[in-house]
């Protein structure tokens, strides 16, 4: 998808669902694309899901990825089994 520092870690993107591995080989995060993170995080949280405080990932100024001025937002939470995941969006 693009150059990342830091560098090595590998950012795979399969149609909205993003894989994101680290070199410890210890961290992988799942992201999930959504039209709303907030309306879906919303709904998590009413299953009594923790989730955390919305993120700005990136400010994409230039449109690298999408429409310019736009910022990449995610929130993140853990499944039952500890593994990081989180919905991302734009706005």
């Amino acid at each position: 998808m693009g150059r990342f520092d830091p560098p090595g870690i590998a950012l795979f993107n399969f149609s909205g669902t993003r894989l994101l591995l680290e070199p410890e080989g210890l961290v992988s995060s799942i992201y999930f694309w959504v039209d709303e993170v907030d309306q879906e995080c919303a709904l998590l949280r009413e299953k009594g899901v923790t989730v955390a405080a919305p993120e700005v990932i990136f400010e994409d100024a230039e449109g690298v990825f999408g429409p310019a001025g736009e910022a990449e937002i995610m929130e993140f939470f853990e499944d039952p089994s500890g593994n990081t995941l989180a919905f991302s969006s734009r706005r």
